[in-house]
């Protein structure tokens, strides 16, 4: 359900020195620096994630270091992509004058996963003042037995306006797994914006990750399009 197509992607190392050298680079009037925390429990136990990083948004892109204080055992901290990673939909690139509703506000959400059969509700808040914008998103439910996941294909997202303030986006995520199958997820997300008439048409996202992970750490670089693609209104 709306997945990009796999694609080859270099796997380079993504560490703190990368982010240093992003930090230099001259995009301050764009630029966000974003700290957050993930709790809640997973399979009956505790979950504890701190994280923080920059988002460019004129260019779609998101940059972050996560520190894994507490996870469940058997915990894949890839399944964090469709969490903490695809958390800020602010940080997109438009294009052909596509509508961001969620750029420069502050928005809460409710997304319901499905993994492989098994169900987890994610609740963020994620507050934006100045240039700096704080998040914090809980999660319940179960992601079934330990499993090693490979790293996830590319994601596309579709936004359709519902009400006046609430968004609904939907998207499905793939990983590899050792043994050459696949895991699969399916997700709903309520996106509550708090704008009248705040997204005219139909929107997609493509998001683009590649992740890098070590004990107790998982590192990000994410790019993101923004593009309409239903030219009447929706409601």
């Amino acid at each position: 359900m709306n997945q990009i197509s796999k694609h080859e992607t270099a796997h380079c190392q993504w560490t703190s020195s990368h982010m240093e050298a992003f930090n230099r680079e001259n995009h301050s009037s764009e630029r966000i620096d974003f700290s957050t925390t993930l709790t809640g429990l997973l399979n009956g136990q505790t979950i504890l994630v701190e994280g923080r990083g920059t988002i460019i948004e004129n260019v779609g892109l998101t940059v972050g270091d996560y520190n894994l204080i507490k996870t469940p055992d058997g915990f894949p901290s890839e399944l964090l992509s469709i969490m903490m990673v695809t958390g800020y939909p602010n940080a997109s690139r438009s294009i052909d004058l596509a509508q961001n509703p969620f750029k420069g506000i502050s928005y809460s959400y409710t997304r319901n996963i499905n993994f492989e059969g098994q169900q987890m509700v994610l609740e963020a808040k994620v507050s934006l003042s100045e240039r700096r914008l704080e998040s914090v998103f809980h999660i319940n439910g179960q992601f079934g037995a330990p499993i090693a996941l490979g790293k996830v294909d590319p994601i596309r997202e579709t936004w359709d306006q519902v009400s006046d303030g609430i968004i609904q986006g939907q998207f499905g995520a793939s990983w590899s797994l050792p043994n050459g199958g696949s895991a699969k997820a399916s997700t709903k997300t309520q996106y509550r914006v708090g704008v009248a008439n705040p997204l005219p048409f139909r929107e997609q996202r493509d998001i683009h990750l590649l992740t890098e992970n070590e004990p107790m750490k998982f590192s990000l670089r994410q790019e993101v399009d923004l593009m309409a693609v239903q030219h009447v209104p929706l409601i």
